[in-house]
């Protein structure tokens, strides 16, 4: 490319080789890199700006841009206006020439021309897969967590940044061999990697929590993919409680595989579409049932918890306040009950946003009173019929009465389900709700059964 004012030394090829060729770090100076080339690189530098903008070349001063990055080209135009290569109105030229709706759409057309050429959906979902497996075996530590004052188990990449270009690509290679066969360790192929395909895959960072990235990644997908308009914070934790108590199918442990999957399955059946029979906002009982009782949390003393009276809604109660490898409160289950874990039963599909399963309870009942009791109910009901203590069982129900609990549980015997512990009778005239820790779905969406 010979793009060059008269009188110039160096044309847009040959100064963008001495750009990239450049060395890095805070001690660079172009003084000490040019050495006798100074004069004539920000001569031909102001030349060459000068000589695009005349032609209009918006390509190739795109391109220039793009080759060296942005703020490396801003840098050195600031350079060149000091050397008084180019003046103030030279740069106002170039925004008036290359204004900026047409700067980004030809930034547009860059970036979706390389990534349809170049295989980018395909490069996209393979550097998911190649993510997640890496994910779910990184290393991990114990880090004291100020906020929550409890040691919480965090990411710990500081070996290394395994997912650099340079660490992901060699796998990326071995797994999808003819998906990254043009791939190559080099700057173009880096920046345009780092542009196009790893800028659309969300990774964790460096001592951030497990359970932290799941919900970063859920609500990163959920408001930039399906979010209806007027989305709120209510929305994000209806779909945070749904994917809670979401189906195995779900649950391989691949988190960004695992949410993908989820959301499609949602919007395959239209769940975020305004005009669909099915979108969640005007459609589903459950969601209008879900947002009253999160509007009412907030009239109510801090440290209330959203909690669920369906005790198989979450696998693992503890799974936010306990390390993996710390015991867990909720008693043991003892026999062969299938469980995809050995404290509760299985999550009910589904089942973590219904009104029905539903109520409101102070956090230290929420999170360790209610499943303690839970757990030793369920205990005592794996023995035979005739061996269950009735009058044990009966103490642990006044107990949830007296807590204002409220659980319902399946007997693994019998079949059958059965609601344990608190169910008020009277309505407080001052919230229209029954005191206490049960409010039903019909008092929630004012369902009169007539």
């Amino acid at each position: 490319m010979g793009i060059v004012k008269e009188g110039a030394k160096y044309g847009l090829e040959a100064l963008t080789d001495i750009i990239l060729n450049r060395p890095k770090g805070p001690a660079f100076r172009w003084a000490k890199y040019l050495g006798d080339r100074y004069d004539d690189f920000f001569d031909s530098f102001g030349a060459v700006y000068k000589n695009l903008i005349k032609k209009k070349d918006l390509k190739a001063f795109q391109e220039l841009k793009e080759d060296v990055g942005d703020s490396s080209f801003d840098k050195i135009v600031r350079k060149t206006k000091k050397e008084k290569k180019l003046t103030r109105e030279d740069t106002k030229k170039a925004q008036e020439a290359f204004n900026i709706d047409e700067v980004a759409a030809a930034e547009r057309n860059i970036a979706r021309s390389w990534f349809m050429n170049n295989k980018g959906p395909e490069m996209v979902e393979a550097t998911k897969i190649v993510a997640d497996a890496m994910i779910k075996n990184a290393s991990t530590v114990k880090k004291f967590d100020p906020q929550t004052k409890k040691m919480v188990e965090v990411f710990d990449f500081s070996e290394s940044r395994p997912f650099t270009y340079e660490q992901m690509l060699p796998k990326l290679k071995a797994q999808f061999p003819e998906i990254f066969k043009n791939m190559n360790l080099n700057k173009k192929d880096k920046r345009n990697w780092v542009q196009y395909v790893r800028s659309k895959v969300m990774v964790p960072k460096h001592f951030k929590s497990k359970k932290h990235f799941e919900r970063e990644y859920l609500s990163n997908r959920f408001r930039s993919m399906y979010a209806p308009e007027g989305n709120t914070t209510i929305d994000n934790q209806f779909i945070w409680d749904v994917w809670r108590s979401r189906p195995n199918e779900f649950r391989t442990k691949n988190t960004i595989q695992d949410v993908d999957t989820f959301f499609h399955f949602l919007d395959d059946v239209d769940y975020f579409n305004p005009r669909s029979e099915n979108f969640y906002k005007t459609m589903d009982p459950d969601f209008s049932a879900y947002k009253k009782f999160r509007e009412f949390q907030q009239k109510l003393p801090a440290g209330t918890q959203l909690s669920h009276k369906l005790h198989t809604v979450v696998p693992d109660p503890f799974f936010e306040t306990r390390m993996l490898d710390d015991l867990v409160s909720v008693q043991k289950i003892q026999g062969s009950f299938a469980s995809p874990n050995i404290h509760m039963s299985d999550p009910v599909p589904f089942s973590g946003a219904e009104g029905v399963n539903l109520h409101l309870l102070p956090k230290k009942k929420n999170l360790y009173l209610q499943p303690l009791l839970e757990g030793k109910i369920f205990k005592e009901l794996q023995k035979p019929i005739e061996k269950r203590n009735i009058k044990y069982l009966q103490d642990l129900e006044q107990q949830m009465i007296d807590a204002k609990i409220t659980t319902r549980i399946s007997d693994p015997i019998q079949g059958d389900d059965r609601v344990y512990g608190y169910v008020a009778e009277t309505i407080d005239p001052k919230t229209g709700f029954k005191d206490g820790g049960l409010v039903s779905i019909e008092e929630v969406i004012g369902y009169n059964h007539g």
